[in-house]
């Protein structure tokens, strides 16, 4: 009979390369969630710029997601889903440059950023995005 894993293998792999590199301290285990917080701010901002903002709107996004109450509760544990806004952040964005530039390339690296999680959603997504790509 088969098992059911808790994590994704991404996030154990992470925690062992973050020991590794930066010990057993609180800093070391909350560096990675602090850094995909960081990353997920600065997605909203190349999100904001693709769709046709200029300074303000690209300024503002990022400040305006900065701000919002959910982001200091993940930027500051692990969870199996620490992740997870990051990446839907970046399935979003080429998304948008897959269907904005008319380049199917982009839908490649929509896959990746959805296959690195390794969720059990990924099949379903996958299949998804083929599916509209197909037809387009």
């Amino acid at each position: 009979m088969g098992s059911i894993v808790d994590q994704p293998p991404l996030i154990p792999f992470l925690i062992h390369v973050c020991r590794a590199l930066l010990g057993d301290s609180l800093r070391s285990i909350r560096f990675i969630p602090a850094l995909a917080s960081s990353l997920l701010i600065v997605q909203t901002a190349a999100i904001a710029r693709e769709l046709g903002g200029a300074v303000t709107p690209s300024s503002s996004a990022p400040s305006a997601r900065s701000s919002h109450r959910n982001i200091y509760p993940t930027a500051a544990c692990w969870g199996p889903t620490v992740l997870e806004p990051s990446l839907w952040m970046g399935c979003a964005y080429f998304a948008i440059l897959a269907i904005k530039r008319n380049d199917p390339r982009y839908w490649l690296w929509f896959g990746v950023s959805r296959v690195s999680a390794l969720k059990r959603n990924t099949p379903l997504l996958s299949s998804a995005s083929a599916s509209s790509s197909a037809c387009c």
